[in-house]
C-alpha cells in the first residue's frame, strides 16, 4: 500500500543525481520517513552504487554487518577481507575501501541513528558501546580511501561526524507527505480499515501529516487510543513522531499477545513478506495490518523504521510484559534464524550465495540459545564479532557458563590480545561460579590491554572486593587512579561521567561489603561539586552517609533513600494528635528484625539531633501485640509512636520490605552493611508504650 507521495520521491530522486553531477560526496539529510531508504535502493538499481544499510550499533555485529554488504557486492575474494577476525576492522575497512575505489562505483551508506550519536559522544555508557562506538569510527574514518569515488552518506539528524564535510554537496529531504490520493482508497489496511477511516476523518490538515504518523495513528485508533486531542496534536507539531511511538508502546502493553507478535517482528532485522510475518509472529490475522502497515510499511516486503523497531523492543521492559517477552526471545531468534536457512544454508560466508541472509542466519542462531548452539557451531567463523555477539547474548539470557565458553573460544581462534573478550570471559566465568584464578587472570588481561578503560578497571576492581580481595582491590583502584585520571582533572570536567561510570561502582563495591571507611575513601575521590545536582552521584553518597550512620549507630532504623539531613527531625507518618484528640508523646524510627507467627522482634532508637545521644534498643513482642499496634505485615521499617492515652501505633515507613530482603537488588537498591546487634541494657520488653 503506497502512502507516501510518489512524485516527492521521484524529484528527491532527481535533484541528489544533481547535486552528484556537481560533488564527489554528498551529505544527505532527513528525518525519518522522509525517504531515505527509497533514495539509497534507487541509487544501487539505476546508478550502479554499492549501498550499505547496516543494523543500529546495539547489535554486536553491526559494523561486520557494514562490511559485508560492501564485501558482497565486490569480487568473492573481498569477503575474505571483510571477515578476517585476525584483523583489526579498521584495516578490514581501509583494504575494503582501497578495493572499492578501484572499480569506478560510486558508495552509498546509510547511517542509523544510533551509529551517528555514537561518532558524536565517546563517552558511551557501557564497554559494550564503547567497542561499537570505535568500531563505527573505524569505518566512517576508514572512508578517506576511498579516493575519487562517489559517496553518499545519509544520515538522520544534525550529528557530528569525524571528517570534515564542509565542501561536500548537501541535500535537505523534506518531511515525506502523504500522496495526494492516498486516502481515497484505505482498503490496503484490510481489517483495519475501519480505523483508517476514522484518522481520515480526523485530520483536517493532511499537508501536515506524513505516512508515518497516519500508520501509527491508525494502530492507536485500532487499540482504542486515538482521538481528535492526538490528530490535533500530530497536525501541530512536526515532533509528535515521538510522542505517537510512546503510546503505540504503552498501548500494545495492554494487549499482550499483540505485544508478542510486534515484538517478534522487531527482532527481524530486514524485510519480510506478509505470509513471513504470520509465520514468524503467530499474529491474529485481524491484526496482520497492525504489524504490516501500521508499525512497518513497504509493499511486498516489509520492515520497520530503526526508531519504531527501537521503541517496540522496549516492550520487553514493562513490568507485565518482561517475563513473556524474556521466555520468547531465544524461540523467536530461532524461528527467524530457520527462515533465513531457508534462503542460505550455506555454512561458510565464503560460499554464500546471499551473504546478508547468511549473517542473519548467524545472528540469529547466536541469539537463539541452547536451541541454536549446535548450528551456530557449524558454521565456519571468522570473525570475531560473530562469537562476540552470542556470547553477549548467552549472557543476557544469564547463560553464563556457555557465555564464558564462546568468550574462550574467540581468544583461542584470534588471540589473547582481545580485551573486549577478556573482560567479558571473566565476567562470565565470575557470574557462572567458575574459577576465580583464571577469571582474575582474564580481568587483569583486559585492564592490561586497555589500562585507562573506566570500565574494565572498574570491574577489576569490584570483582576483587566481593571476593574479599580487599588489599589487591585497594591497590588495584589507586593503580587505576594512575591510569584513568593522574591529576584528578578529568573527573573534575566531564559533567560527572567518570565519577558515574568508574569511582559509583568502586565505592558501591565496598559498601555492599560493609567496608564503610574503604566506600568513604573512594567516594572523596570525587569533588563535591561534580557530586552537587547529580542525582545518580547524590544518591551514592546518601547510600554512604547512611552506611556511617549505621555504623555509628549500630543498626539501621531509616530506609536508605531516605537523605541523612531529613532524618531525626520529626515522624514521617505519624500524626502529632488522633483524632479524638490523644497527642503524640514520643516516636521511635526501626524496624522489623524478624517476625513469625508467634512473635514479632523489632529494633528501634530514640531520636535526637545529636548523634552521640542517640540509642538503639531491640524488643520482642507477640504476634497478638503487633496486630494490636500496627495495622500491617511485620516487615521493613517502621516508626512507633506513644500517645498520651498510652496507646501504642506502628507505621510503615514509606512503605515497602527493608531493602536487604527484597529477592531481586538491582541499581541503588543494593545490600546495606549493618553493624552487628547487641542488645542495649534495660531495653522495654512489654507492650504498655514505654520507650
Amino acid at each position: 500500500m503506497q502512502l507516501s507521495n510518489v512524485e516527492m520521491l521521484q524529484t528527491s530522486f532527481e535533484q541528489l543525481e544533481e547535486v552528484l553531477e556537481r560533488h564527489q560526496r554528498v551529505l544527505v539529510r532527513g528525518p525519518t520517513g522522509s525517504g531515505r531508504g527509497t533514495l539509497l535502493r534507487r541509487l544501487a538499481e539505476e546508478l550502479d552504487f554499492i549501498c550499505v544499510d547496516p543494523p543500529p550499533i546495539a547489535e554486536a555485529d553491526s559494523a561486520l554487518h557494514a562490511l559485508v554488504q560492501i564485501a558482497a557486492r565486490l569480487d568473492p575474494s573481498a569477503r575474505a577481507i571483510a571477515e578476517d577476525g585476525a584483523q583489526p576492522l579498521a584495516h578490514r575497512a581501509e583494504a575494503l575501501m582501497g578495493r572499492l575505489s578501484g572499480t569506478g562505483r560510486g558508495l552509498a551508506l546509510r547511517l542509523p541513528a544510533s551509529w551517528a550519536a555514537s561518532v558524536d559522544d565517546s563517552r558511551t555508557s557501557s564497554p559494550d558501546r564503547q567497542v561499537w562506538a570505535r568500531q563505527v569510527r573505524d569505518i566512517l574514518g576508514s572512508l578517506s580511501a576511498l579516493g575519487d569515488t562517489n559517496l553518499v552518506l545519509f544520515v538522520g539528524g544534525a550529528h557530528a561526524l569525524p571528517f570534515d564535510v564542509s565542501t561536500w554537496g548537501r541535500f535537505e529531504l523534506p518531511p515525506m507527505k502523504l500522496a495526494a490520493k492516498a486516502l481515497e482508497d484505505l482498503s490496503g489496511f484490510s481489517t483495519y480499515e475501519k480505523f483508517a477511516a476514522q484518522v481520515a476523518e480526523m485530520f483536517t490538515h493532511l499537508a501536515c501529516v506524513t505516512p508515518v504518523q497516519f500508520r501509527l495513528s491508525v494502530g492507536l485508533a485500532a487499540l482504542g487510543t486515538f482521538s481528535e486531542r492526538e490528530a490535533a496534536l500530530v497536525q501541530r507539531h512536526g515532533s509528535s513522531l515521538r510522542v505517537l511511538e510512546t503510546r503505540m508502546v504503552r498501548a500494545l502493553g495492554t494487549r499482550p499477545a499483540l505485544a508478542k507478535a510486534a515484538f517478534r517482528l522487531a527482532l527481524a532485522r530486514g524485510p519480510l513478506t506478509a505470509g513471513e510475518v504470520v509465520s514468524l509472529t503467530n499474529v491474529d490475522q485481524t491484526d496482520l495490518p497492525m504489524l504490516t502497515h501500521c508499525l512497518a510499511y513497504g509493499n511486498g516486503a516489509v520492515r520497520m523504521h530503526e526508531r519504531i523497531r527501537s521503541s517496540v523492543l522496549q516492550l520487553r521492559k514493562r513490568r507485565e510484559l518482561h517475563a513473556e517477552l524474556d521466555d520468547l526471545v531465544e524461540p523467536a531468534h530461532f524461528d527467524l534464524a530457520r527462515h533465513h536457512e531457508r534462503l542460505d544454508g550455506t555454512s561458510s560466508l565464503l560460499d554464500s550465495p546471499s551473504p546478508v541472509n547468511w549473517l542473519e542466519r548467524a545472528h540469529h542462531l547466536a541469539h537463539s540459545g541452547e536451541r541454536g548452539a549446535g548450528a551456530w557451531a557449524s558454521l565456519v567463523l571468522r570473525s570475531r564479532e560473530l562469537y562476540w555477539d552470542r556470547g553477549r547474548a548467552l549472557s543476557r539470557g544469564q547463560h553464563y557458563a556457555a557465555a564464558a565458553a564462546v568468550y574462550r573460544q574467540c581468544l583461542d581462534r584470534f588471540g589473547a590480545d582481545d580485551a573486549y573478550a577478556q573482560h567479558y570471559r571473566a565476567y562470565n566465568l565470575d557470574r557462572a561460579g567458575g574459577s576465580f584464578a583464571e577469571a582474575r587472570a582474564s580481568f587483569e588481561a583486559a585492564v592490561g590491554l586497555e589500562p585507562a578503560n573506566p570500565w574494565f578497571n572498574a570491574r577489576l576492581v569490584t570483582f576483587l572486593v566481593s571476593h574479599a580481595q580487599y588489599l589487591a582491590a585497594r591497590r588495584t583502584w589507586e593503580s587505576a587512579l594512575e591510569s584513568i585520571d593522574p591529576s584528578g582533572d578529568v573527573v573534575a570536567t566531564d559533567d560527572g561521567w567518570l565519577a558515574k561510570n568508574f569511582h559509583r561502582w568502586v565505592v558501591s563495591a565496598w559498601l555492599d561489603a560493609g567496608e564503610i571507611q574503604l566506600a568513604r575513601e573512594a567516594f572523596d575521590a570525587i569533588p563535591p561539586e561534580v557530586v552537587m545536582g547529580d542525582p545518580v552521584l547524590e544518591r551514592l553518597e546518601n547510600r554512604l552517609l547512611d552506611g556511617e550512620e549505621a555504623v555509628e549507630l549500630g543498626e539501621a532504623v531509616y530506609p536508605s533513600r531516605i537523605p541523612t539531613e531529613v532524618r531525626w527531625l520529626e515522624p514521617r507518618r505519624l500524626a502529632a494528635e488522633k483524632l479524638d484528640g490523644t497527642t503524640l508523646r514520643a516516636w521511635y524510627p526501626g524496624r522489623v528484625v524478624d517476625a513469625d507467627r508467634d512473635g514479632v522482634m523489632i529494633a528501634f532508637a530514640i531520636p535526637n539531633r545529636d548523634p552521640a545521644a542517640r540509642r538503639v534498643k531491640l524488643r520482642e513482642m507477640t504476634r497478638e501485640e503487633w496486630e494490636r499496634f500496627a495495622q500491617s505485615e511485620p516487615t521493613g521499617f517502621i516508626e512507633v509512636g506513644t500517645y498520651s492515652d498510652q496507646s501504642v501505633v506502628i507505621l510503615p515507613i514509606d512503605d515497602g520490605a527493608a531493602d536487604w530482603s527484597r529477592d531481586t537488588l538491582d541499581g541503588e537498591d543494593l545490600l546495606r552493611p549493618l553493624a552487628r546487634w547487641t542488645p542495649p541494657e534495660n531495653e522495654p520488653s512489654s507492650g504498655d508504650g514505654s520507650g
